[in-house]
């Protein structure tokens, strides 16, 4: 029975897609309708799913299996199953989607058999990992007391690299990294905190994070001697996907009409624009940093652009953060918001005269923001 309900393991990977509802109530799949196939040609195992509605709105995807791990990941959308392989009646399926980090499907039919199939979300590279079958699995929910064990690495944002000695804490949980930049935490309860970090000569940084895997990763970005009117922006973000990209539109002076400053104009510290892009990472989580060094007069418009890879990756799934700083203070941190449709994410816009921030229009949207 375990090898037939393998073939079971993508449907979730819709709600890998599908990661922009963070509240449970949001969380709701209708099943009724929904019919699968798959198909396997040989060398592919890939399977259909038609008809799923999540939030009024009807979805038809496809995955392909992993052979290396036994994980799916999404491959498109649309298509028929091909080759040998079998029919999924989800007629009276129940679907539990706890959380959005952990789906429970009851009563799904297969080759004549009712199963109810449980799984976990890996927020560190968007994999569905199986975690039971029939009885192994316990609903769907979270059991009370479930904890995390939450490692947090303290980077200096202009360089990467990493910092000792850098104090960490979320709520009443503490510790100092040691000299790889991490330390650990053991048994953190799920939920939302503050997370917090500092060091001698970067100031400090506080967050709001959420905590809801077995194991999670978490890096921060110290600003470290940055002068007292200079302005720098940070952007972290989780493991997958590989390249989020930082912007910054720069308002003109009396010889230029304006600028772009990202990784194909890196700027300049010496010279109009006046900033500069110190980071371009291109592997995952960052820090990617952009440095204002001379304020100039207007309004500088900062924006993520979700530029490389995964051809199915989520902005809003990315567990994307910006900060920013002005000297030895922070003026705000912003986590990527969870719903929208889009590849950029205008994060603020900002008079670095007067330290002055707005956020409005600011959102995911399918278009490059343009200069205000």
């Amino acid at each position: 029975m375990k090898k037939s309900v393998a073939w079971f393991i993508p449907i979730v990977l819709l709600i890998g897609v599908l990661t922009a509802a963070p509240a449970s109530s949001q969380c709701v799949l209708d099943m009724s309708g929904a019919t699968g196939s798959f198909g396997f040609d040989g060398t592919t195992n890939t399977l259909y799913i038609s008809n799923i509605q999540f939030l009024g709105t009807a979805f038809t995807i496809n995955w392909t299996l992993n052979l290396s791990n036994g994980n799916w990941r999404i491959h498109g959308s649309g298509g028929s199953a091909s080759g040998t392989g079998g029919l999924i009646d989800f007629s009276d399926a129940v679907a539990d989607f706890s959380g959005c980090v952990t789906l429970l499907i009851r009563n799904f039919q297969f080759l004549g058999q009712a199963f109810t199939a449980c799984w976990n979300l890996d927020m560190t590279n968007g994999d569905w990992i199986l975690a039971g079958i029939d009885d192994q699995c316990d609903g769907g929910q979270p059991s009370d007391g479930q904890t995390s064990t939450v490692s947090v690495c303290v980077t200096d944002a202009a360089t990467g690299g990493a910092i000792a000695d850098a104090f960490v804490s979320f709520d009443n949980l503490s510790g100092t990294t040691g000299t790889d930049g991490c330390v650990s935490f053991n048994d953190v309860p799920y939920g939302s905190y503050a997370l917090t970090a500092s060091a001698e000569n970067c100031g400090s940084t506080t967050r709001s994070e959420t905590i809801n895997q077995p194991t999670q990763e978490i890096l921060v970005a110290l600003s470290c001697d940055l002068g007292q009117g200079e302005y720098r922006i940070v952007l972290t973000w989780g493991q997958t996907p590989r390249d989020l990209d930082s912007h910054l539109l720069v308002p003109g002076d009396s010889n230029n009409s304006g600028y772009h400053v990202y990784f194909g104009l890196r700027g300049s510290q010496d010279e109009y624009p006046w900033a500069w892009l110190d980071r371009d990472d291109v592997t995952g989580s960052g820090p990617e940093t952009i440095t204002i060094f001379q304020p100039l007069s207007g309004t500088y418009r900062y924006y993520v652009h979700l530029y490389c890879c995964e051809s199915q990756a989520l902005l809003t799934a990315s567990r994307a953060n910006v900060t920013l700083f002005r000297g030895e203070n922070q003026l705000g941190s912003w986590n990527v918001p969870t719903s929208g449709d889009g590849r950029y994410w205008h994060v603020f816009d900002l008079n670095a005269e007067t330290g002055d921030v707005t956020t409005s229009g600011a959102g995911i949207r399918s278009t490059a923001p343009s200069a205000p």
